[in-house]
């Protein structure tokens, strides 16, 4: 239900070209060879990747193991935080979790669970993974009234997202709702959410201090944005080395696992 903003814009876009929003790896990457020998996994729309497990696990968290192939650079697991980079990886993870990786930069939204699966979300939540060093990511949000087929009259909306790293500053925009439609969610709030951060400074929307949730344990910064807000958020903050989350993240995976277990700690790790 969380990703559900996600998976809507997908199969809009589905609708528009034809592109599936589950597809292999070459039908973005079709120059990389490695993308057509790899049918466990897939491409989850524009920026997702996913590889579900489908072995037996071992264990109190029933850890399994799964090769993955990443196409490109700059990917943060959706659970974890830890990092990949083009290649290959040996990726293991617990029955709760799955592998399921978020192109670094991204401003992936996230819903709340309605009473039903197609409510408007009243609050998005917009999750970032900053890149690896300065760059930026994008995200077009549709919506549509999730009941009747009058998207195709042209009654639907689109909201852009748009994120920068320019060293230990995070800006991301909110942009206006493009479009219009019955039911239309005008006056929504939004939470901004950076993952894998060390230590946090302060943050500004519109050039005003916001309402902020540090957590060093978990290294994240979460904002609370004005209800109906438009405008430039500004968040200063260190980004964590990718080191210290892949530790960190093994370690909780190995605490789980029998301490005689050797075998199972290597893949932990």
């Amino acid at each position: 239900s969380q990703l559900l903003p996600y998976i809507y814009t997908g199969a809009h876009k589905l609708y528009e070209e034809c592109l599936p929003f589950m597809r292999p790896l070459y039908y973005d990457y079709p120059s990389e060879r490695d993308s057509y020998v790899n049918p466990q996994e897939y491409l989850l729309g524009d920026h997702m990747l996913s590889a579900p497990i489908t072995k037996p696990g071992r264990g109190n968290d029933w850890l399994a193991s799964q090769v993955v192939f990443f196409p490109c650079d700059g990917w943060a697991d959706y659970f974890t935080g830890e990092s990949y980079d083009k290649g290959y990886a040996l990726v293991s993870r617990g029955i709760m979790e799955m592998p399921l990786f978020v192109k670094k930069g991204t401003p992936l939204p996230l819903g709340r669970m309605g009473k039903r699966m197609a409510d408007l979300p009243e609050t998005i939540d917009i999750m970032i993974f900053p890149t690896d060093g300065d760059g930026e990511g994008s995200f077009s949000l549709y919506e549509d009234d999730g009941i009747t087929p009058n998207y195709k009259k042209g009654e639907y909306a689109f909201t852009n997202f748009r994120y920068i790293r320019q060293l230990n500053s995070h800006f991301v925009m909110i942009g206006d709702q493009r479009g219009s439609f019955k039911g239309q969610m005008k006056d929504r709030s939004y939470t901004v959410t950076i993952r894998n951060v060390s230590s946090f400074e302060g943050a500004l929307f519109n050039g005003e201090p916001v309402k902020t949730e540090y957590s060093a344990a978990a290294r994240t910064v979460k904002v609370y944005l004005p209800k109906g807000a438009e405008g430039k958020l500004n968040v200063s903050a260190a980004v964590a080395s990718r080191e210290d989350v892949s530790r960190d993240a093994a370690a909780s995976r190995a605490e789980k696992l029998d301490p005689e277990d050797k075998e199972g700690k290597l893949l932990a790790g």
